[in-house]
């Protein structure tokens, strides 16, 4: 993992998460919005997420189930493939809602924002000095 993210994003230090997305162009990305919009279903391949255990079972400070941050994780990827970012703290905010509203709608976990009382993002770009 650590490679990828040094190759990928130059930061040569393990991540819990990292997505690539298969590039589409504005028509994909025009009819792929109109289909989620009337909630048809999509079966395109969207990209990969990969996620490092590891990195992210080294987060025990959060007294958050390994299982219920690797949820977390994965929808925090699974929401890169769909366009949202976290450059900018409009973006930041904006993912963070979709990232509560789609793990409330999962009725499984609570977000680590409910859990640990800080914002989700502080898990991405995560990383122990190693």
């Amino acid at each position: 993992m650590r490679a990828l993210n040094n190759r990928y994003r130059g930061k040569d230090e393990p991540t819990d998460v990292i997505s690539f997305y298969n590039e589409m162009d504005e028509v994909d990305l025009a009819v792929v919005s109109h289909l989620q919009g009337i909630g048809e279903e999509i079966n395109d391949d969207l990209g990969d997420v990969y996620i490092c255990p590891g990195v992210v079972a080294d987060r025990k400070e959060h007294n958050v189930p390994l299982q219920d941050e690797l949820k977390v994780v994965a929808v925090h990827g699974l929401l890169h493939l769909c366009g949202y970012d976290h450059n900018t703290g409009e973006d930041a905010k904006e993912m963070a809602q979709m990232e509560e509203k789609l793990l409330s709608k999962c009725n499984r976990v609570k977000s680590l924002h409910q859990a640990k009382g800080s914002h989700p993002l502080s898990l991405v770009s995560r990383s122990r000095s190693s």
